[in-house]
């Protein structure tokens, strides 16, 4: 075969070759995507989880300061509390919840402590998060700024007295005994005999702990009922049973996400040194939870602790953006061009030799 001859041969069997190639491209998807067009198991770079001043506002007498954590997308074991500077002081925000992949933390202001004129200048926050994987996440505010919050002084509230107080009940007395928060409402049917009621506030020491996965909310009280004589009635009994209530403040309805449905009034059972929950019914006009008892003992407020938001675990690791093996019509299409280059390559052979 002559130079020439196998010139023509190579140029012809190159050409086969492009024709190829651009057929298994054509039916390559991957090859010919744009970015936005990639394949959703390839890798997207995720954002950060970061600290933000959130939506401060008032509730009801109350200044509430937010701080927010975004794009919290794995498992948290640990939410911590932000700590920030304000108007040249340092303040705490506790965890209030989780929506999503947002965390929320609330600051409380009472009016005794609201700054003049409702301006609070936050310089800085941070905040660590102890995620299920034990990496823990160090973060600092982004957004520093100036905040306008001015709420309305509340009004003046009838006088509630606090501490032990006593009074006393029988056949056809009936009263509302009240140390705030709690109160004991009874008829003129609930006694059979006459005595003494009497709320005593208990002290931190003599508190007995609650139940697992469970907080108490506000002071506890130990209600009983004396004899005429001052002597303590251990079992009275009732002829009805009477109403115990607890009177929930702002600050307390925020500690379990300003979810008063979450409050659950629970008696001290002596007998099994543990605590029981009552049925509670939530009275959101008057800020109070209640519940009805046939018997006096100690009374606690609970809530469910808080605990973490369950995230969805990823079934697989994602893929990172490695080269893709050619799909069946790829390898289809890569055949039909090689068949086509080696018969042309043939024919142009076999012409030669003639």
């Amino acid at each position: 075969m002559n130079p020439q001859a196998l010139l023509r041969l190579a140029r012809l069997a190159a050409l086969c070759a492009l024709i190829a190639a651009a057929l298994w491209l054509s039916m390559n998807s991957v090859a010919w995507a744009t970015p936005g067009q990639a394949p959703s198991g390839q890798t997207v770079p995720r954002r950060e989880p970061e600290l933000r001043l959130g939506a401060s506002r008032c509730d009801g007498p109350n200044a509430v300061v937010e701080f927010v954590v975004a794009n919290l997308r794995d498992a948290v074991a640990s939410y911590g509390t932000v700590t920030y500077a304000v108007n040249g002081q340092i303040r705490t925000a506790a965890f209030s919840s989780q929506i999503g992949e947002t965390a929320y933390y609330l600051d409380i202001i009472p009016p005794a402590q609201q700054a003049p004129g409702g301006s609070y200048n936050v310089t800085a926050a941070n905040v660590t998060i102890v995620f299920q994987n034990n990496r823990s996440l160090a973060l600092e505010l982004q957004n520093p700024g100036q905040l306008t919050i001015v709420c309305q002084a509340p009004p003046q509230p009838q006088p509630c007295p606090t501490g032990l107080v006593r009074a006393a009940v029988g056949p056809g007395i009936a009263l509302t005994l009240a140390s705030c928060p709690w109160q004991v409402t009874v008829t003129g049917d609930d006694f059979m005999i006459n005595g003494t009621l009497e709320i005593a506030p208990l002290a931190p020491a003599t508190i007995p702990l609650p139940r697992a996965g469970e907080t108490f909310i506000g002071p506890l009280a130990d209600i009983r009922l004396l004899d005429t004589s001052g002597n303590l009635i251990a079992k009275p009994a009732f002829a009805n049973p009477i109403e115990i209530c607890y009177i929930y403040t702002p600050v307390e309805l925020a500690r379990i996400g300003s979810d008063p449905s979450r409050l659950i009034i629970e008696f001290f059972d002596s007998a099994t040194s543990s605590w029981t929950a009552l049925p509670t019914t939530l009275d959101v006009a008057n800020s109070r939870v209640c519940a009805a008892v046939s018997h006096l003992t100690m009374f606690a407020l609970a809530a469910p602790a808080p605990t973490p938001t369950p995230q969805p675990v990823p079934s697989e690791l994602p893929r990172t953006g490695t080269p893709t093996a050619p799909t069946p019509g790829g390898w289809i299409a890569l055949l039909i061009g090689a068949a086509l280059a080696a018969g042309l390559a043939l024919r142009l052979r076999a012409r030669a030799q003639r």
